[in-house]
């Protein structure tokens, strides 16, 4: 792999220059001018970055593909089976458990969005409140609101091995 933005390398690693520095061990001064491209990092400290960023892309990815515990088919299953038990399996609800796993799809898009940049992130000025963080709060609220109106808790919802959903 060639690195060609060490900055945005250094940014996916949530480090700050003096973070980076002293996760390769060296100097701060040293690292801006590998950063700015002053001075061209060694064999070896190209290699230390390297490593660090797939460890961390890797770290990432089995973090994300550890996030969802059921699958999307699993959920809606489960809600459409608590309508059935209820007798309430009727077009309207069934149209409001599909807008449910709407909102489930876009809560998983703003975990994984949050996940991989943080509750904050680089604006035009600086440092600004990661957006997903707030939209994820208002998606929850909204899909406890399309539960509560199909009669439905985590009680309710539970699968055949006891699982909370």
């Amino acid at each position: 792999m060639v690195l060609v933005d060490l900055r945005q390398v250094r940014e996916e690693l949530n480090l700050t220059q003096k973070g980076m520095a002293e996760t390769l061990g060296i100097g701060l001064t040293t690292w801006k001018n590998y950063e700015s491209a002053k001075r061209k990092p060694p064999k070896e400290i190209v290699e230390k970055v390297e490593c660090l960023l797939r460890d961390y892309q890797e770290a990432r990815d089995h973090e994300m593909d550890t996030a969802v515990t059921y699958s999307e088919e699993d959920i809606k299953e489960y809600l459409l089976n608590a309508l059935d038990e209820k007798g309430a399996l009727k077009p309207v609800f069934v149209d409001l458990v599909n807008r449910y796993m709407q909102m489930w799809k876009t809560s998983i898009e703003l975990e994984h969005d949050i996940n991989k940049n943080g509750v904050s992130v680089m604006g035009a000025t600086g440092p600004k409140k990661n957006d997903s963080v707030a939209l994820l709060v208002n998606v929850n609220k909204q899909m406890l609101i399309v539960l509560d109106k199909l009669g439905l808790n985590a009680n309710t919802i539970k699968p055949e091995d006891g699982a909370d959903v």
